[in-house]
C-alpha cells in the first residue's frame, strides 16, 4: 500500500477544513485542542514495551502519557505495505505530529510495531496486532488508561490492520504451529482468548477486499498467501451490527488503493447500522501529500476520537 511510512502522514499542522462527508451518522465535534510553539505539549514517552516475539525478535509498541490524561487511548498500527518502520520518540515536540493534539486533550497515545514484510505477510500482521491490542489492555492500569476506551487507528496496511481488529478482533490466527515451524512461531505475552475489541476506529485509504490482491501483486511480498487466508484478512467480510462507530478517510485521486474500497466498506456498515462517516476528500491521492489535504484528515481523525472516546 505505502511505500514509506504512513507514520509521516501525521508530521502535519491542523487547519480547520471543510469537509465532504458521503452517507454518515454523526453529530457535532468539539474542535480538537490544538499544541503551538506556545504551548507546547508536555508528555512521557515510553519506548519498546514488549507484548511478545517473532522469529526470535521483540514486538513491541511505544507509550506516550499526557501530562494529564483522560483515561481514554489511542493505537496507532504503525503500517504502510505491510512494513512497520522503528520510529523513535524523544520527549522532543518535533515527532509528535497528529499525536501532539491527541496528547494535548489527555489521550495516551500507542504506537504498535508488527512483524514486517518482506519476512511476514499480512494474517501474520493482523496476529501481531491483535496480540498487541490484548497486552495494551491487560496492562493498561500500569499507564492509567480504561481498557474499554481504547481506539485505534491506521493508513493504507494499518487501515487495514485497524479495521480488522475493530471489526474482527477476535478471530486467532498462529495458534496450531507445526513441530517444524514452532521455532518461527509467536509467542505473544498475551493470551489468544484474552479480548482485543476497541471502542472505535479510524481507517485512511485502506484496502478492505484482500480477495481481490492475494498472490497478484509482487511488489508487495506481504500479499503473498492463500485464498483461505485472503477471507480471514477482508475487514469487509465481518461487518456486523455490534460493530465500533468508524470514520472512513479516502481521496478521490487516490490510484494505490482506489476510493471504491472505502465506498463499498461504507455501504456495508450503512446496511448493517454502523455508526459511521466516510469522509472524501476531494482531489486526494494517497498518502494525503496534499498539507491541506493532510490537515483535513488529521482535523477529522482527532474529532472522532473525541467524540467517540
Amino acid at each position: 500500500m505505502l511505500k514509506h511510512p504512513i507514520f509521516m502522514l501525521l508530521l502535519c499542522c491542523f487547519t480547520v477544513a471543510n469537509t465532504h462527508a458521503a452517507s454518515a451518522v454523526e453529530s457535532t465535534v468539539a474542535a480538537p485542542v490544538q499544541p503551538s510553539a506556545a504551548r507546547p505539549v508536555t508528555y512521557k514517552a515510553t519506548m519498546d514495551v514488549v507484548y511478545g516475539h517473532r522469529a526470535g525478535m521483540a514486538l513491541v509498541y511505544h507509550v506516550l502519557e499526557p501530562a494529564v490524561p483522560n483515561g481514554a487511548a489511542v493505537i496507532f498500527l504503525n503500517s504502510g505495505s505491510w512494513i512497520s518502520p522503528y520510529v523513535p520518540f524523544k520527549n522532543d515536540q518535533a515527532s509528535l505530529g497528529m499525536f501532539g493534539a491527541m496528547l494535548a486533550a489527555g489521550y495516551t497515545v500507542y504506537s504498535v510495531n508488527h512483524g514486517s514484510a518482506p519476512y511476514f505477510n499480512v494474517p501474520q500482521a493482523v496476529s501481531d496486532v491483535r496480540g498487541a491490542v490484548r497486552h495494551i489492555k491487560q496492562q493498561s492500569a500500569t499507564y492509567q488508561v480504561d481498557p474499554k476506551r481504547l481506539g485505534v487507528f491506521g493508513g493504507s496496511a494499518g487501515g487495514q490492520l485497524s479495521l480488522m481488529v475493530a471489526l474482527n478482533a477476535e478471530a486467532p490466527f498462529d495458534s496450531s504451529p507445526e513441530p517444524a515451524q514452532r521455532s518461527l512461531w509467536p509467542e505473544y505475552n498475551s493470551l489468544a482468548t484474552d479480548d482485543a475489541s476497541v471502542a472505535v476506529v479510524v481507517a485512511w485509504f485502506p484496502p478492505v477486499d484482500l480477495r481481490m490482491m492475494n498472490n497478484r501483486a509482487e511488489n508487495y511480498p506481504a500479499l503473498n498467501f492463500s485464498d483461505e487466508l485472503a477471507i480471514a484478512v477482508s475487514p469487509i467480510l465481518y461487518v456486523n451490527a455490534g460493530d465500533p462507530p468508524t470514520l472512513l478517510i479516502h481521496g478521490t485521486a487516490d490510484t494505490v488503493v482506489l476510493p471504491l474500497s472505502s465506498e463499498m466498506l461504507a455501504s456495508e456498515l450503512k446496511q448493517a447500522g454502523v455508526v459511521y462517516k466516510h469522509l472524501v476528500i476531494e482531489g486526494g491521492t494517497h498518502s494525503f501529500p496534499d498539507p491541506a489535504h493532510a490537515a483535513e484528515a488529521a482535523q477529522a481523525t482527532v474529532g472522532w476520537f473525541m467524540q467517540y472516546l
